[in-house]
């Protein structure tokens, strides 16, 4: 029940993402120069691995850390 009711908003974040593995910093934003700490790939690994943890992705939180990860980005967790 619960993933039939995130599930979308999942698969609308997803298909924002850029090619390479990066999220906009918001939805109008096109550009995919900046990896923000709260924004972009960052903020969105949080629900990725949520959504992994119910089996809803994989691939997209995987691309995703990548992208953080290339860019050297430093992303607190606490």
């Amino acid at each position: 029940m619960l993933a039939e009711l995130v599930r979308p908003s999942i698969d609308y974040v997803r298909h924002k993402r850029f090619r390479s593995g990066n999220f906009p910093s918001s939805l109008s934003n096109e550009s995919d120069r900046l990896v923000h700490w709260c924004h972009g790939a960052p903020g969105v690994i949080h629900m990725l691995i949520m959504a992994y943890k119910c089996r809803l992705i994989l691939h997209c939180f995987i691309t995703a850390t990548l992208s953080v990860h290339r860019r050297h980005t430093v992303c607190p967790l606490h």
